[in-house]
């Protein structure tokens, strides 16, 4: 066990989740999306509801519902996710108008001569990143609905990467919204263009707990690669730079590191990437101080202790705020099955028979 590497990680060692996950398309009849839409929180692709009316901008308004109408799907039929010259639309210098940038600042004509990025913006760029009552942008709604072409022709409009990471009213980013709906081009064409990595929604969960938390490790391989020189030719703009992978001990306000969510859906391929990008493999919760294999032994998941002490730096001794470990957790729940395999890799039973003493002495 001590010259393992955390690459000698098996998931074949786990017979029920050995498999990589296929990449599929969504189904919205078993899956539910938390988008800034108060309707969508609930709503499944049988919902059949009464057309309310069609604004402007191609939307069906179905009674509370925005989905792409037949309008808006013709309008992008013809197009080309990269602009076919990336030619930079046409000065706009006679126009003196304003224009709502979306994120808290507006652009007249004459600031736009000091800066030419947003000198040359077409004004149906604005209409793209509009947001509605509900924060959420047409990328936004392209992607719920799963339209990765008209999605990624939007990301290819931007000006800015300010303009990618607009927050809706639940904080979800269209990155947040990517990852949910388990669109990978789309997520990794957000990161080339510059979107944050770790933007936090409502839950305190970034974009890397949502993958590890549905077990998505196509997803979790993509947010934690690099963005590398060469696929950031096509920008129109420089990028900031950013530390990828990611801060792995962040914490959503569950107080759980990714670690912790990809552990509790025993999403082993999620874990072993995490672990071999860096993540610590004992930290602990923030409300309960609980490692992962306190998890497993807690829940008597034989399956993911198993996995998890594959990892030499994996602690059996790891406690708890309340002082608990890992076998006290198995002994008081009664998993002697997880208690012999703790014992095996030298936990000591023997520290709760002590603790049971202290506690007799201190009722007489």
């Amino acid at each position: 066990m001590s010259d393992m590497d955390v690459n000698d990680l098996e998931i074949d060692g786990a017979p029920l989740i050995h498999e990589r996950p296929k990449l599929r398309e969504v189904d919205l009849h078993d899956t539910k999306y938390d988008s800034g839409f108060s309707s969508f929180g609930s709503m499944r692709s049988t919902d059949t509801r009464s057309v309310d009316s069609v604004d402007g901008a191609g939307f069906l308004h179905l009674k509370g519902v925005v989905t792409p109408s037949l309008e808006l799907t013709d309008k992008f039929k013809d197009l080309s996710v990269v602009p076919e010259d990336k030619k930079v639309p046409e000065k706009y210098d006679s126009i003196e108008r304003t224009f709502d940038s979306g994120i808290g600042n507006s652009i007249s004509s004459q600031e736009a001569e000091a800066d030419p990025a947003s000198m040359q913006l077409a004004p149906d760029v604005f209409d793209l990143f509009q947001q509605d009552a509900d924060g959420d942008s047409q990328l936004h709604i392209a992607i719920i609905n799963l339209l990765t072409p008209i999605a990624m022709y939007i990301i290819s409009r931007a000006p800015h990467p300010d303009w990618l990471n607009l927050p809706n009213n639940l904080l979800q980013t269209p990155l947040h919204l990517a990852v949910m709906t388990r669109m990978p081009e789309v997520v990794r064409m957000l990161m080339v263009a510059g979107a944050d990595v770790d933007p936090r929604d409502n839950k305190g969960d970034t974009p890397l707990h949502i993958a590890c938390r549905e077990g998505y490790d196509e997803i979790v391989e993509i947010l934690m690669d690099p963005v590398k020189h060469q696929e950031t030719q096509l920008n129109k703009y420089k990028i900031t730079y950013q530390k990828i992978p990611q801060d792995l001990e962040s914490r959503n306000y569950n107080g759980q590191t990714c670690l912790h969510v990809a552990a509790e859906g025993t999403h082993l391929p999620c874990i072993r990437l995490l672990v071999k990008k860096g993540a610590n493999s004992n930290a602990a919760d923030g409300k309960s101080g609980r490692t992962a294999l306190h998890y497993a032994a807690e829940s008597g998941n034989r399956i993911l202790l198993e996995f998890l002490l594959q990892n030499p730096k994996v602690s059996v001794h790891a406690k708890t705020y309340a002082g608990l470990t890992p076998i006290m957790l198995a002994v008081g729940r009664g998993f002697g099955d997880i208690v012999m395999r703790l014992r095996q890799s030298g936990a000591i039973i023997e520290s709760i028979a002590g603790e049971e003493s202290e506690s007799d002495e201190d009722m007489s």
